[in-house]
């Protein structure tokens, strides 16, 4: 259920940054008329996105602590959190690329609101940005899958 839900959110937040992305296409420039709701519209995916990233991680992180006290309280001999440990280290460095490369994008777009950037610099941190969050959602996936095989796993071990 929670790998669908994050799943599900972190694609609402790559459609609503590649709509972003679209409208700045159709800018004509920094003083047009659209870039404030541009901006915002780009703020706002950021945010989502980040959510996502960080409730992914987090999930991962509470998941290992209660398989840990599961193995703990149950009192069995499991290899399942040491496991999920490392199948969450492989998710982290992609999760947090995305959040990263997504927050420089934010900053390549505000470089060039100001004009110290070309549009250019900035449409390119929105592609490698795009690019990193669906990398992180695709190994995101696939952690969330190997956790929920260990569940199973330690649910059929438990006495």
């Amino acid at each position: 259920m929670w790998r669908r839900l994050i799943l599900a959110l972190g694609l609402i937040g790559a459609v609503g940054l590649v709509a972003v992305a679209v409208a700045g296409y159709q800018l004509s420039g920094v003083g047009d008329e659209q870039v404030p709701g541009h901006v915002l519209g780009g703020f706002g995916a950021f945010l989502f996105l980040a959510f996502v990233d960080l409730w992914l991680l987090l999930f991962l992180a509470a998941s290992g602590w209660a398989a840990r006290a599961t193995v703990r309280e149950r009192q069995v001999a499991s290899t399942v959190p040491a496991d999920l440990a490392a199948a969450s280290r492989r998710a982290w460095p992609l999760a947090l690329i995305g959040l990263l490369s997504t927050a420089a994008a934010i900053v390549t777009g505000a470089l060039t609101f100001t004009g110290a950037m070309p549009a250019t610099a900035h449409a390119g941190a929105v592609a490698l940005a795009l690019l990193a969050q669906c990398g992180a959602f695709w190994r995101g996936n696939q952690t969330l899958l190997e956790h929920d095989r260990q569940f199973a796993r330690l649910a059929s071990e438990a006495p």
